[in-house]
């Protein structure tokens, strides 16, 4: 064998001892527990890096090619939104109370012709309570009537509860800002005494919106009952009516429901008032002052130390605007007596911050200064520490001014 030939063969083998000892001289990459292969091989979550070679702008059938491979819906080119009519925005051909309802006679020639014209409105109605039947099998006038006798008074106590959670199923989307407006920080106490007639619908109707499957119902139903109503301000002064008052009302309500949807409900939509029907009650202004007793010129001197301005009547006249009380007044103590304002002993003022300090007099404070800087301030700025308003000094009582000037001039 040719030295050439032997120095092959040799080589090879050494080669072939170095693979072998290198293969054997790494540890194997598996791991020596194989039970939770398949969850150690969940722990890794494989990303997708995009191609840096890929086109900047690719073609419209390149974008359809990817998407299907990634299993993509391609998107629409129009943008629409789903949206969901849960309410109409008001009373389609509303109804029309006759006048004097409630009060004429039936046997008297108004209230004869009250009925030929119920009865000549009435074909109307029927065609839509028939399809509001087709929706709904179980509607029956006479029955929906005591129905929503019970949804108006559970609405009535929704409200005066602020249970607006409640108030929602009871009231549609149209009628709850009108139901709920000024009523966050006063007080109801709202009760159902009696019924004077038995509640009917007298009016129906039925519309489509938008499309000819989206269909509403509205039912008118008359109400005459007996009822309290009390309105409290945040103070707990009565705003509006009595809870002790009984008062005869007479009502139109109308209800309405979404006849294309399976859940639909029938809710308070709005109420009609008629021309005819006098305006109601105002209520009152709780925050005006209470009016200031009438006082002769002989205790004038004492009652304003007392806190009482008694600038209405001088000399036996009766002063009646503010002109003349302000002539009045400044007549009258031009020259002021002794008598009248004896002399006082006010407080020390001691100034302790200041290198010459001196004894300074004070003059006390009275009832007269402390309104007349309640006159000039800001009714709308915001309290101090204490959230005091201004609102609450101005609508105070007398006891509590009085303290309040103590506080001062003890201070």
């Amino acid at each position: 064998m040719s030295s050439w030939r032997v120095s092959r063969l040799f080589c090879d083998l050494t080669q072939k001892s170095f693979s072998t000892s290198s293969v054997n001289a790494f540890k194997s990459n598996k791991h020596f527990l194989p039970k939770f292969k398949k969850l150690r091989a969940m722990k890794v979550v494989r990303v997708e890096v995009p191609s840096f070679d890929e086109k900047t702008q690719p073609t419209s059938e390149e974008i359809r090619t990817k998407m299907k491979e990634r299993g993509l819906v391609p998107p629409r080119m129009w943008q629409e939104k789903p949206v969901f009519i849960a309410s109409t925005g008001g009373i389609f051909e509303p109804y029309v109370p006759p006048e004097g309802d409630g009060k004429i006679s039936p046997v008297t020639l108004g209230g004869a012709k009250q009925s030929l014209l119920k009865v000549g409105k009435k074909g109307t109605s029927l065609l839509a309570i028939r399809k509001i039947k087709s929706y709904d099998e179980d509607f029956d006038s006479s029955d929906f009537a005591d129905e929503a006798q019970e949804i108006y008074i559970n609405m009535h106590h929704s409200l005066a509860e602020k249970d607006e959670e409640k108030l929602h199923n009871l009231v549609t989307e149209h009628a709850f800002p009108s139901v709920t407006a000024n009523t966050d920080k006063n007080r109801i106490r709202w009760s159902f005494i009696k019924s004077l007639e038995p509640p009917r619908v007298v009016h129906a109707r039925v519309t489509n919106v938008m499309t000819d499957d989206n269909v509403f119902g509205q039912v008118t139903v008359r109400f005459h009952s007996q009822q309290t109503l009390a309105v409290y301000d945040r103070f707990g002064r009565l705003m509006h009516g009595s809870e002790i008052t009984v008062k005869d009302v007479l009502e139109y309500v109308v209800f309405e429901k979404h006849l294309s949807n399976q859940y639909g409900v029938w809710r308070v939509h709005d109420k009609i008032i008629p021309n005819w029907m006098p305006p109601k009650e105002p209520t009152y202004r709780t925050y005006i002052k209470p009016t200031v007793p009438v006082l002769h010129q002989s205790n004038l001197g004492k009652n304003l130390r007392d806190g009482i301005i008694p600038i209405l009547q001088h000399s036996g006249i009766v002063l009646t605007n503010n002109q003349q009380k302000a002539e009045a007044f400044s007549k009258y103590f031009e020259h002021p007596s002794p008598s009248i304002f004896p002399p006082l002993n006010p407080p020390v003022c001691k100034f302790h911050n200041k290198t010459n300090a001196k004894e300074e007099l004070v003059e006390l404070f009275i009832e007269l200064e402390l309104l007349e800087a309640l006159e000039e301030v800001n009714v709308d700025s915001a309290p101090g520490e204490d959230e005091i308003t201004y609102l609450m000094l101005i609508n105070s009582e007398l006891r509590f001014r009085r303290a309040l000037i103590d506080v001062y001039n003890d201070s």
